[in-house]
């Protein structure tokens, strides 16, 4: 695959380089600081290019399955490991809802740990869905860590920002 290089961009958090691979589709390096991983995306308006190009970058790389994604999540044996999984099947995730990856996510806003359930709110920002948003405002409202509650919050007005409407 040829590809020739757009542009980059780089804060404190997160750099991404892009490269245009065809006239209907372009690849994505993203370092993310807050997730602590590297990933790789294609996008584009033709969904068929997007998905053939897809296919070819996995391929050429080592990438995590989404049966593996799921099962990471599912073997966790520590909270903060159970976190990190959510994030990266999120992040690995569809663009559409998928009621399988949500549940997880479900399951991560109402872990017992707090520091999953912070995860998991971070997580959802990856997939921003209208679907997420009751459980949200109910961890902002009634979770009984203050942490929580603050970062349910910034959630909420993360999606306002990004026009999540409610489902």
């Amino acid at each position: 695959m040829r590809a020739t290089f757009l542009d980059e961009s780089l804060d404190d958090q997160w750099y991404e380089a892009r490269w245009i691979v065809s006239a209907a589709a372009t690849f994505h390096y993203v370092e993310d600081a807050v997730a602590s991983e590297c990933y790789v995306s294609v996008s584009g308006d033709v969904p068929t290019v997007v998905e053939g190009t897809l296919r070819m970058v996995m391929e050429d790389l080592d990438v995590w399955s989404p049966d593996e994604l799921v099962a990471a999540v599912d073997d966790a044996n520590d909270p903060v490991g159970r976190g990190s999984a959510l994030i990266r099947l999120v992040i690995g995730s569809p663009i559409h809802y998928d009621a399988e990856i949500a549940e997880r996510v479900y399951d991560g806003l109402d872990d017992p740990d707090h520091r999953v359930r912070e995860m998991a709110i971070w997580a959802s920002s990856y997939r921003a869905f209208p679907q997420y948003r009751s459980r949200l405002r109910e961890l902002a409202e009634r979770d009984p860590e203050g942490s929580v509650r603050d970062s349910a919050r910034e959630m909420l007005e993360f999606y306002d920002q990004a026009g999540v409407a409610e489902s």
